[in-house]
This record gives structure tokens, sequence and C-alpha cells, in this order.
């Protein structure tokens, strides 16, 4: 969806982890919608994800996938 390539090229700025955790910085007032868009990708290894105003968690099982759903939407920030 054009849509979503969109909102995750546009709306990120940085990414870390936290194991099980991994921790998206966006753009002031884009959280919500960054979180929307990967619910919406409904990627098995993401559990949820929880957004306030410019930080997302999203939550990875099993941990050890965490470095494949970060080179993901890696993936679709460079779109």
């Amino acid at each position: 969806n054009e849509q979503l390539i969109h909102t995750l090229k546009n709306s990120i700025l940085a990414m870390d982890y936290a194991e099980p955790i991994l921790v998206i910085d966006t753009l002031p007032a884009s959280a919500q919608v960054v979180a929307e868009a990967l619910d919406a990708l409904n990627w098995s290894e993401v559990v949820g994800t929880l957004a306030g105003e410019r930080t997302v968690f999203v939550a990875v099982k099993p941990a050890d996938k965490i470095f494949e759903v970060m080179e993901r939407i890696k993936r679709f920030r460079q779109h």
C-alpha cells in the first residue's frame, strides 16, 4: 500500500531496541500513524505497538527477530 510506504518512509527518524522492544522515534505527532501503519502490515513477529506523541514501542516475538523487523522497516524507508 502506497500510503503505508509513504508513512513509514517520511515519519520515522531513528530506531533502536531494548529486546524484545523496538523503539522508533518519529516526527512530532506521527507516532500514532506509524504504529497504525505497522499494525496494518500484520507481521507475525510484531505482537503489538504502543504509541506516544513521537515514540512507538513495538513488541517483537521472538526477541531474536528484532533485527529482521528493523531491516524490513529500513527497506520501507529506502523506497
